[in-house]
């Protein structure tokens, strides 16, 4: 698959932006000017995996296993293409494969989000 091929299905596959804000209260964490919580990176993931996957509507949560859900390279390759767009990250595909729940996904976008240089 060529990148125009990954941006194309990226771009027709977009979804919602994360909520943005400074110091608002959403579940467990506080969103900052740094980026968001957790909370809202896992509420994000699930609803774009929801997206690719739509028969796990309602059925995936933090501990949601990502082997064996269905989830093909293409879908992999555009959720890490929003991934990178909505968070101005740079990552390897192969960070959907390494992570075997949501939250261990949740996780690792969280520390790239906080890692980041700032813009």
């Amino acid at each position: 698959m060529t990148e125009t091929e990954i941006t194309e299905i990226t771009e027709i596959d977009a979804g919602t932006e994360p909520r943005t804000g400074t110091g608002t209260q959403t579940g467990t964490g506080t969103h900052t000017d740094t980026g968001p919580t957790s909370d809202e990176i896992r509420s994000w993931l699930i609803e774009r995996i929801t997206h690719y996957l739509p028969e796990l509507s309602g059925r995936i949560g933090p501990e949601t296993e990502l082997a064996g859900q269905g989830l093909d390279s293409v879908y992999a390759v555009a959720l890490c293409g929003e991934i990178e767009d909505t968070w101005q990250l740079t990552i390897e595909p192969t960070l959907i494969w390494d992570s075997e729940t949501v939250e261990a996904l949740t996780e690792s976008v969280a520390a790239l989000v906080r890692d980041r240089p700032p813009t």
